[in-house]
């Protein structure tokens, strides 16, 4: 008498799609291309991050994207080792996943942006700041970063599915 198996899968093969899913998708976070700037001459938010992040004659460096991912590295690898065991377990899609991971390195981001103090601004730009902002804002005169909060507000986590 022949042996009859009959299959019963109860969520693997969706597990071990979202897990192939998980290694080639990423989460990008930073200023996304769609971003302008409404207050000035210079339209595009991307160019005055990267103006800041890397410098330029002008400008001095002032990361806040490579010096957060540098010191929340451990963190965001033990986020990203949390969200692959619980696709494994099932309680989570591969786009929930990266979503938690944007969400954390944006916010980590964000914070870096609001806790910078130097370089300090040039004088010019600390007075320039200081009439727009009035006194009872010194503090965010203080902070080369943050002028209209533009640039803060800017930074975004988009998903990429492959």
């Amino acid at each position: 008498m022949p042996v009859k198996f009959r299959i019963i899968d109860k969520g693997w093969k969706r597990i071990l799609r979202q897990m192939r899913l998980m290694d080639k998708s990423f989460t990008k976070v930073g200023v996304q291309q769609d971003t302008t700037r409404k207050d000035s001459e210079v339209s595009d938010m991307v160019l005055v991050a990267m103006w800041n992040e890397f410098g330029t004659k002008n400008i001095p460096e002032r990361s806040f994207i490579r010096e957060t991912v540098d010191k929340k590295k451990k963190q965001i690898f033990g986020l990203k080792k949390k969200m692959y065991e619980d696709i494994l377990d099932g309680q989570k899609s591969t786009r929930r996943a990266l979503e938690i991971i944007g969400e954390y390195v944006q916010s980590q981001t964000q914070l870096t942006i609001k806790r910078k103090k130097s370089p300090p601004n040039a004088l010019s730009t600390q007075r320039a700041k200081g009439r727009r902002l009035g006194k009872k804002s010194g503090r965010l005169v203080d902070n080369p970063l943050i002028d209209t909060g533009q640039l803060i507000q800017s930074i975004r986590h988009v998903e990429v599915i492959k």
